[in-house]
């Protein structure tokens, strides 16, 4: 099969060990058990001419099936609910947004004019007080507002078979390599359904290796629906940036954890001086 993309993830496991040992002249053997980090590596299959074809044809079931639970495309939406002055809101709506943005302007200038007030000051203190809680209310209720005209869009026939499409990309072509150039299918099942109950009884489950490589799958097969990456060397560059970003965190976090460690020192260093002295 033709490879888009391997990466590898690694899990925790119990490994059994076997060592032989001299002891007096014979050999002993012993078996222990310890816990290794095991690689495994994914792969992600590129899409041969028949699994576009396959996929094109589930988007279409896709469709019928969403229409089915009552979504609607976001031309249906459009013409639904836009005026005839081309406004998703009404002309209520639209006013009361434009009399929010202004008041938010205003009253953000004259908090800005009052500046630092005095703590004695007890009558601008409370005047600024009021000036912010009018400024939050007015900024909370045009976030109700635009957050209204976003979400009409978020639930369309569209977003539905886009993320059906994305689900049928990894339990389709998200792969596991047992064996040199040997892959089995990561998400087991028949079908898009038996596939979609695997998936789920995996992460219900938490299965450690699932878990371990959900992120880099779905974010892999998200970009490659979105047409971000297409090529092997796409996911180069992506891992490369990933890798940089690891990278940093860690040298964060040791850096966090030696300032730390710093600093107890000197805890410790400042209570024996002043017992010392004591």
């Amino acid at each position: 099969m033709k490879i888009l993309h391997k990466f590898v993830v690694e899990i925790e496991k119990d490994v059994p060990k076997t060592e032989v040992k001299n002891e007096g002249g014979q050999e002993i053997t012993v078996k222990t058990v310890v816990k290794e980090k095991v690689p495994y590596t994914f792969v992600m299959k590129k899409l041969a001419r028949q699994e576009n074809d396959d996929l094109r044809l589930f988007c279409g079931q896709q469709m019928r099936r969403a229409t089915d639970k009552g979504l609607h495309t976001k031309a249906t939406l459009l013409n639904k609910h836009i005026d005839a002055a081309g406004s998703l809101m009404s002309a209520e709506t639209s006013k009361l947004a434009a009399k929010l943005t202004k008041d938010i302007s205003e009253l953000s200038s004259q908090i800005q004019a009052m500046g630092v007030v005095p703590e004695n000051d007890e009558a601008a203190s409370d005047k600024q007080l009021e000036l912010f809680g009018k400024l939050l209310d007015a900024r909370k209720q045009l976030e109700i507002i635009e957050s209204s005209t976003q979400t009409l869009f978020q639930n369309t026939a569209e977003t539905y078979i886009q993320e059906r499409a994305n689900l049928w990309l990894i339990f389709n072509q998200t792969y596991l390599e047992v064996a040199p150039n040997k892959y089995e299918s990561f998400f087991k099942g028949k079908n898009f359904e038996e596939k979609e109950t695997f998936y789920f009884d995996l992460d219900d489950n938490e299965d450690a290796l699932y878990v371990a490589a959900r992120n880099k799958i779905v974010l892999y097969w998200g970009l490659y629906s979105l047409n971000q990456a297409n090529t092997p060397e796409d996911f180069a560059k992506i891992d490369e940036r990933l890798k940089a970003d690891e990278a940093e965190a860690l040298q964060e976090k040791i850096d966090l954890e030696k300032e730390a460690a710093d600093l107890k020192a000197k805890e410790v260093a400042s209570k024996e001086t002043a017992v010392a002295v004591t």
